[in-house]
């Protein structure tokens, strides 16, 4: 995630701008889904939190969820058998914060196959389908 955000700062700001902001950056917690396929339905995902600080910005995302069980997802790129999994994911921000639905479908050695996300707050619903694996 740190690193993530680091590249994010590298685009929008000169050399300079970004040692100061690095030298302002802290991140604390984790958040980790770990899949594991003999999970039943029902079994909870491991909860996480994570802090991001940009002095004098903070934002926290915080994650908890369970495991579907396993379903055949059928995508552009191939049928896979996958783990299902649901979470909830808030952000907040500053006075903004929002609460997401999210379910995903994981094939083994494929990785994520299928993402559908929607924002109680702003409405918005996103679906992510694999549609091609490339060698």
């Amino acid at each position: 995630m740190k690193d993530n955000i680091c590249g994010m700062m590298a685009e929008a700001l000169n050399k300079k701008d970004m040692t100061s902001a690095k030298a302002k950056f802290d991140t604390n917690g984790k958040i980790c889904l770990l899949l594991n396929e003999k999970r039943q339905k029902g079994e909870k995902i491991e909860s996480g939190e994570m802090t991001i600080r940009i002095k004098p910005v903070t934002m926290t995302v915080s994650m908890k969820g369970q495991y579907e069980g396993t379903e055949t997802i059928s995508t552009p790129a191939d049928e896979f058998d996958c783990v299902k999994v649901t979470y909830s994911m808030k952000v907040k921000f500053f006075m903004f914060s929002d609460e997401s639905q999210v379910t995903e479908w994981y094939a083994k050695g494929v990785g994520l196959v299928k993402h559908e996300e929607s924002s109680r707050k702003l409405g918005q619903k996103m679906t992510k389908t694999l549609t091609k694996i490339e060698n």
